[in-house]
């Protein structure tokens, strides 16, 4: 008996030196926001999402397809096609950020000295983060220059017809062909990969440049 309440006294004091380091459990809390694209058009809505998205409700009678209708990058949402949506973004799923304490005082602090120090090297990154992309928003996502963002037409060769290519702030390309079909792509350090090729991309006025290492190139001039 008295083994087993020096037990339940060290579990005890367990408990009471987390909490005094200031480890608790945590849960991260999510916020909400409704973006759309009115007549169609491509819609950018800016929030930090901590790069954790949910559309929670569609609100449009167009389709929200994700890569194609809509999607995200740290910096905010993007909806094209008439997609309007309430989404959620930050948060989390239910993790905890809890350390478990040990029955040895030793062990305790060691718990708590890792804590403090994965405290202090999370918000070092956060900061770094946040340094990098004010750093970079002016000129675009840190992924994708600016003048490449929005809604461009250009030439499609596999089907010998215009193309309409959305290019989001994640680098994301979706392709709206003539047909009616869709398809997706992708920009990658100064190329754009589609279905018909890899191009290096150059500014050409208020659109792009595509061109292939062969010399082949098409032009695309921004709709939207």
């Amino acid at each position: 008996m008295e083994m087993l309440r020096r037990v339940i006294a060290l579990k005890l004091a367990s408990v009471v030196m987390l909490t005094s380091f200031g480890v608790m459990p945590v849960l991260a809390q999510s916020n909400y926001i409704t973006c759309g694209s009115n007549n169609n058009n491509y819609n950018y809505c800016r929030v930090n999402t901590g790069n954790n998205v949910r559309l929670e409700r569609k609100l449009s009678f167009s389709s929200c397809n994700y890569g194609y209708d809509w999607g995200y990058d740290g910096r905010g949402i993007w909806v094209n096609n008439g997609c309007r949506a309430e989404f959620s973004y930050g948060g989390s799923s239910g993790k905890t950020a809890a350390i478990a304490g040990t029955a040895v005082l030793g062990g305790l602090v060691l718990a708590a000295a890792i804590a403090a120090k994965r405290k202090k090297d999370a918000e070092k990154k956060s900061e770094e983060e946040e340094s990098s992309n004010n750093d970079n928003w002016d000129s675009g996502h840190e992924y994708v220059p600016s003048y490449l963002v929005g809604v461009f037409r250009g030439w499609n060769p596999n089907l010998n017809a215009y193309s309409d290519l959305t290019v989001g702030p994640s680098g994301v390309i979706s392709i709206r062909n003539s047909n009616g079909r869709y398809e997706n792509g992708r920009y990658d350090n100064g190329f754009i990969r589609l279905p018909w090729g890899r191009y290096e991309v150059e500014r050409d006025g208020d659109g792009f440049m595509a061109r292939q290492s062969d010399g082949t190139a098409y032009s695309y001039v921004r709709i939207r």
